[in-house]
């Protein structure tokens, strides 16, 4: 649709990545995809570069929110486990 691509929707992920960085209160944005294992996490200890975890073993880490979490767990009733 034309009305998406104009607006946020339309924008590539490295112009989106930018915004965020922008935003001095943000400390991490992660991505979840519904359709499978797939989550990407920006961290700004890293310059919100992206660490990709696909593997059901992996931790999702979040270290200065306290918050560490395999994606086996995020995933649970899902079917994509």
């Amino acid at each position: 649709m034309y009305c998406c691509r104009r607006g946020m929707a339309g924008r590539g992920r490295k112009w989106k990545r930018q915004v965020y960085a922008a935003l001095p209160s943000l400390r991490h944005y992660v991505l979840i995809s519904p359709k499978r294992l797939d989550v990407t996490v920006f961290s700004r200890e890293r310059d919100f570069g992206e660490d990709r975890l696909t593997d059901p073993s992996a931790v999702v880490e979040l270290a200065d929110l306290g918050v560490a979490m395999p994606l086996a767990s995020l995933y649970r009733d899902t079917g994509l486990v």
